[in-house]
């Protein structure tokens, strides 16, 4: 809260998050062989249950409106922390295998391995007009997940 205190001029947009004072997920990109029901679920289980985190409050409405089948069941949150800009989670996807999820900044879940072009094209065209882009990301423990 202290950066306010330095704002000479306060511009934002009205997407409800003033009007309504409510956050919502406006848009999601899945890459091929991801539907949106099942990059939303994934992300879910990567945002905390009922806290104070707008983001993930919005994320988990998203999510409840399209609900995916055959998801992985939450083992273990690790809530969102600013120094690695991600929040993860590990599941139990439906085989019992595990999975691990992370939701964070798209430079910050990106960076491990090589976007793809069109995933990198897609983030920056949507920073470049205001939204807040975040990235998910899910693997078994064996993968390369930050």
């Amino acid at each position: 809260m202290d950066e306010a205190a330095s704002i000479d001029v306060l511009c934002a947009d009205k997407t409800g998050t003033l009007t309504e004072n409510a956050l919502t997920v406006t848009a999601v990109h899945a890459m091929s062989g991801f539907d949106e029901s099942h990059v939303l679920g994934i992300a879910a289980l990567a945002s905390s249950d009922g806290g104070d985190d707008p983001v993930d409050g919005a994320i988990r409405a998203a999510a409840a409106k399209k609900v995916a089948s055959d998801l992985p069941k939450l083992i273990k949150f690790v809530p969102f922390d600013p120094a690695t800009k991600m929040s993860e989670a590990t599941a139990a996807d439906p085989d019992g295998s595990t999975v691990r999820a992370v939701k964070g900044a798209f430079a910050t879940v990106a960076a491990p391995t090589q976007a793809s072009p069109d995933a990198s094209k897609t983030a920056n065209d949507l920073e470049a007009q205001g939204f807040r882009v975040l990235a998910v990301k899910s693997s078994s423990p064996a993968s390369s997940l930050p």
